[in-house]
């Protein structure tokens, strides 16, 4: 497998996954300018149309991409290291808190680094702090949303 990642992006999350979960999986950078070439030198759009990290090149050649879809087939790959929940009722829980830090955090932040208007940025703070609000809700007391890291 190979991960196509940019550093400090939401390629970071699976990076995470892949040294918990002991996996072997080759890493190319991908040069985010004017073109998308990968550090082995392809053009990055013909392996995610999207344009977006990250991607996840299996080994039979097929291409996963979005960050939640690649946490949990990445922890699926090792399931020892207990870094996804898969059955039961605390499954549901994992990605419904995978999906809100996808949908509600990752992409609130948006509007702050591009070329938007104070007013629109003002409103996207005050959107931000109420989903952290929620967040800290939903962590009480605990250290890991829901309950621990991993089993290592």
């Amino acid at each position: 497998m190979k991960l196509f990642y940019v550093p400090g992006a939401c390629s970071l999350g699976p990076h995470i996954v892949i040294n918990e979960a002991g996996l072997d999986v080759a890493l190319d950078k991908v040069a985010f300018g004017k073109e998308r070439t990968t550090q082995d030198g392809r053009n990055f759009y013909d392996i995610n149309p999207q344009g977006a990290v990250p991607a996840l090149e299996l080994d039979n050649g097929d291409v996963l991409t979005e960050a939640q879809v690649l946490l949990e087939y990445l922890a699926a790959q090792n399931p020892r290291a207990e870094l996804a929940i898969t059955d039961g009722p605390q499954h549901w829980r994992f990605l419904e808190a995978l999906n809100f830090i996808a949908t509600e955090l990752h992409k609130g932040t948006g509007p702050l680094f591009k070329s938007n208007p104070d007013e629109v940025k003002e409103a996207a703070k005050a959107n931000l702090v109420n989903r952290y609000k929620l967040l800290e809700q939903k962590l009480g007391d605990q250290d890991y949303l829901l309950g621990k890291f991993s089993s290592r």
